[in-house]
């Protein structure tokens, strides 16, 4: 009996290491110096820590984000080719802000921002947007249910949207919010 006890014990622990592994924090260079730097969701202050080598290690807080991470869903963090995106996924929407460290202000920008949408069970409503922050080009796909037609039409969106510069310790998705509410409303505005 012990010996199963034992082993049921180390199964669960290959499980949770398995399964559960820390998606609240990141260690990479990200300023180019060859040094990890440490990206980290506080869960406390509800924000995004980044800790840089070349600014020996001085905290970075972004303003207050929304963090969750019920039932495998909510917040993240993820490993880009030149920075780090925070995530944060709900049941049928879900967003991704990226982030790059800027050599000449020394800093950590927002450069991009993804936002996905299922709609509703006839997938009206259902979108795919990425906004390049650095251009302001706003790209993807927005659907509706036409009702007389039974089908989903889809609607290409090409838009470019003023945003202003972004980083860490600034950046507002308010700001990306309304961008995106817009590219909608005029997305929806061309199919009629």
């Amino acid at each position: 009996m012990m010996k199963f006890i034992i082993s049921l014990i180390a199964f669960l622990l290959l499980l949770e290491n398995a399964f559960c592994q820390d998606s609240y924090t990141l260690e990479k260079d990200i300023d180019g110096d060859n040094i990890a730097d440490t990206i980290r969701l506080d869960s406390a202050k509800s924000c995004i820590v980044c800790q840089l080598s070349g600014e020996n290690f001085t905290p970075v807080y972004s303003p207050e984000i929304y963090l969750d991470n019920m039932n495998g869903m909510g917040s993240s963090l993820g490993d880009t080719k030149d920075g780090f995106y925070y995530s944060f996924n709900w049941m049928r929407a879900g967003e991704s802000i990226c982030f790059r460290y800027e050599p000449e202000t020394k800093r950590i920008r927002a450069v991009s921002y993804y936002s996905y949408a299922f709609g509703n069970a006839a997938n009206d409503g259902k979108n795919d947007l990425n906004f390049d922050l650095l251009t302001g080009k706003c790209s993807g796909v927005s659907y509706y249910f036409d009702y007389e037609k039974e089908e989903l039409i889809p609607n290409k969106i090409e838009l470019e949207i003023s945003v202003p510069l972004m980083y860490l310790e600034d950046f507002d998705t308010g700001l990306i919010m309304e961008a995106y509410e817009k590219a909608l409303t005029l997305s929806s505005s061309n199919t009629n």
